[in-house]
């Protein structure tokens, strides 16, 4: 079996774009529509619901690559690095501080030319805390890069990626298509889906290929528009997931790569869509805390606060009476007390009952 990168005319994707040309015009009038829904927010609240996109980004790409790093841990990482807090917090993982300064990095930089420097540090921080002797470099060794169809049990060789021998002058390639299509692939999710699949094509890492594979992605998209984009390709992916490695393989053994790129696509229309939920998410919670935050105890807003910080998991999980006790660090009967006062106050409705209770937020 060829793959994508063995024949003669690569990297010269073949695609066609007729059957796709509603869904693009689609994504840059839902550009548009994001960017005009953060200028239209206060400062705060536009750092708010940009900040939640980048955690949850992070979260996200990480989780797809098995590091299952903590929402909290990631969110801290990003307020200390943005310099949000008098004080820095504490965090328990050096890969949340890592994968938090990469998007912060790539995302401030998106502007600039992609070089073989900037890949190579990009790595070096995505790797901190691991402790691997080829942060940031590329892989190296004789054994052939494999992508199996299930690593466990009764695995088959799905793809092969070029040997590490060739990995300078591949990558050189990459770089130079990736900076030159900037001005040749006009449309940014096109150039954002095949930049992907070049990337995914090379493995130029020995880990985190996916993870960087989807920053280059981003800055594609932030490239076409001319302006950054606040998007969670990886919230959506993982949605997919299963979608996504079977179009993934299917495209790395070929050069048409239509599939391919409506697949890509529709990934991205979709992360839109989401970006549009944060969005509304921040205001809704903006609308909760300017009704309740001024009758709620300290133990409350402590309690309040941490749910709503804490990404859209932990607000549609709620709070439990073991949570609250945990996050207000009160007891049970002061734990009682202050969810029965919030539901009295109409801030938390309770669902369910005995073992199975929890409270809702009430955000609308």
């Amino acid at each position: 079996m060829l793959y994508n990168w063995q024949w003669s005319n690569w990297p010269n994707f073949g695609f066609e774009l007729r059957e796709m040309e509603s869904d693009l015009l689609l994504f840059s009038d839902k550009a548009g529509q994001i960017d005009g829904l953060l200028r239209g927010l206060p400062e705060v609240e536009r750092n708010d619901a940009l900040t939640r996109i980048m955690c949850l980004e992070a979260h996200k790409t990480s989780e797809i690559a098995g590091e299952f790093l903590s929402y909290s841990d990631i969110s801290s990482s990003f307020r200390n690095l943005l310099g949000i807090n008098e004080r820095l917090e504490e965090v328990g993982r050096r890969a949340a501080e890592g994968i938090a300064e990469l998007l912060l990095t790539a995302g401030n930089k998106w502007e600039e030319p992609l070089s073989e420097d900037s890949l190579l540090a990009w790595h070096h921080m995505l790797m901190r805390g691991s402790n691997r002797l080829d942060s940031g470099s590329w892989r190296a060794g004789d054994d052939p890069k494999l992508i199996f169809s299930n690593p466990f049990g009764k695995a088959k060789i799905q793809f092969q990626a070029p040997p590490s021998n060739q990995l300078p002058n591949r990558m050189k390639q990459f770089i130079d298509w990736f900076n030159h299509s900037r001005n040749t692939i006009l449309n940014p999710p096109v150039r954002s889906a095949l930049a992907h699949l070049y990337f995914e094509s090379i493995l130029p890492f020995e880990d985190g290929n996916g993870r960087i594979g989807r920053v280059i992605a981003d800055i594609a998209l932030s490239q076409g528009l001319g302006r950054s984009i606040p998007i969670s390709l990886s919230e959506t992916i993982e949605s997919n997931k299963n979608s996504y490695y079977e179009a993934l393989r299917e495209a790395r053994q070929t050069y048409e790569v239509t599939p391919w790129t409506r697949f890509f696509l529709s990934i991205i229309l979709e992360s839109q869509k989401r970006t549009e939920d944060q969005v509304e998410l921040v205001l809704r919670k903006t609308r909760y805390l300017t009704r309740h935050l001024d009758h709620l105890n300290k133990r409350q807003r402590i309690a309040i606060t941490g749910i709503l910080d804490n990404g859209p998991d932990c607000i549609e999980e709620g709070l439990t009476a073991r949570s609250y006790m945990s996050l207000a660090d009160a007891s049970k009967a002061t734990a009682t007390r202050d969810l029965r006062d919030l539901v009295q106050k109409e801030a938390l409705i309770l669902i369910g009952s005995g073992r199975g209770a929890h409270y809702a937020l009430i955000l609308d």
